[in-house]
């Protein structure tokens, strides 16, 4: 019996400390990390979620490539609909929602390009917060 619990406190432990390195490490490596963690926000990602983004060039991304948008301090993820290099402009589309209207917006040389989108982790943050 003794052992059994000793498994389960260790897998607790080692599952909290991967979850702690996956929310502190990232930023230094560049990695832009976007974390859902109020329900005030407005966002089209999951509340308790963490959303990973790495900068890419603009040449290197196509149609349909997922990226995160930034508008008035609030985070968004959408897909590129079209992309105009020489103006710096492009539209893209909200993945949620296939009724949206293509947005415009501007582009520099790097976009952040959505990795990974990781539930209920982002919770965890709530939970170190307070």
């Amino acid at each position: 019996m003794s052992r059994i619990l000793k498994f389960i406190v260790h897998f607790i432990v080692i599952c909290t400390v991967l979850c702690v390195v996956a929310l502190v490490a990232p930023p230094f490596w560049g990695i832009t990390t976007v974390i859902v963690d109020n329900t005030e926000k407005e966002t089209n990602l999951p509340l308790g979620s963490v959303t990973y983004a790495i900068p890419v060039d603009t040449e290197d991304v196509s149609i349909g490539t997922s990226i995160l948008v930034q508008n008035g301090g609030q985070t968004y993820r959408y897909n590129i609909a079209s992309l105009d290099l020489e103006n710096g402009t492009g539209t893209v589309v909200d993945p949620t929602n296939p009724e949206g209207e293509a947005l415009p917006v501007s582009v520099k040389n790097k976009v952040p390009q959505v990795v990974v989108t990781v539930g209920l982790i982002g919770y965890l943050f709530v939970a170190t917060e307070s």
